[in-house]
């Protein structure tokens, strides 16, 4: 639970898609752009990506709402599926979606 409350101050590499409401409209392009840089290339030359976690962070292990910093549970599921199903884990994608936490007072 600290962990996803402070994902934010941690010293990690850049890992996660975020997007935001700014992006409406475009989350094909933000989530394209993403796997372009980030996912390995397939045989036929495009990225492969065999799951996404999407998360909004809200409501996270009984935390609140995390917004932005809750990217550590997408991380987390992803890394299960790794371990547990022998997912690549270089073929997947965790994603929050931030639309902001709690009500116009609290973003």
């Amino acid at each position: 639970g600290e962990a996803c409350q402070k994902f934010g101050k941690l010293p990690l590499q850049r890992r996660g898609c975020y997007i935001s409401l700014k992006d409406l409209g475009n989350v094909k392009s933000v989530l394209e752009e993403y796997a372009a840089s980030e996912l390995q290339q397939g045989p036929n030359g495009k990225r492969s990506c065999d799951c996404i976690v999407f998360s909004d962070g809200g409501r996270i292990l009984g935390l609140g709402d995390l917004g932005a910093w809750g990217m550590g549970i997408p991380i987390g599921k992803l890394d299960l599926y790794a371990v547990c199903a022998g997912v690549n884990p270089h073929r997947t994608m965790p994603v929050i979606i931030d639309v902001g936490c709690s009500d116009a007072a609290g973003n």
